[in-house]
């Protein structure tokens, strides 16, 4: 069973921050991500304060234009790094289904897709 003290913990936050940041590695000044990784040991604790009281939310997607002029919606960097560490606790417990083309040997070719 998946509990809270789960998602918590300290080695489900750190790969998921470690994974927010290299995913976030190229992005502007003016993004979030910037103050987020400034304010870390902090914004990790609110984190954990939110979820184990059952008080954290989910803020308002944000849209952004790319270079491209590709619009694309952008979760906040906490939420993302919420969502991330969601993926990570779940992915332990739930089976993968063979649709998925996002995992690896999932219907990619060679390479396959970060899980």
């Amino acid at each position: 069973m998946v509990t809270v003290a789960d998602l918590i913990s300290d080695e489900v936050l750190e790969q998921a921050y470690a994974w927010l940041c290299k995913r976030r590695q190229d992005y502007p000044t003016a993004s979030d991500i910037w103050s987020f990784r400034h304010r870390w040991r902090e914004e990790k604790a609110i984190i954990k304060t939110a979820l184990l009281e059952g008080s954290y939310r989910f803020g308002l997607l944000t849209r952004i234009t790319l270079n491209d002029g590709e619009d694309i919606n952008l979760w906040s960097a906490r939420d993302a790094l919420v969502l991330k560490a969601l993926a990570l606790v779940l992915g332990e417990h739930l089976p993968i289904s063979p649709r998925c083309t996002h995992v690896k040997g999932h219907g990619r070719g060679q390479g396959g897709g970060a899980a």
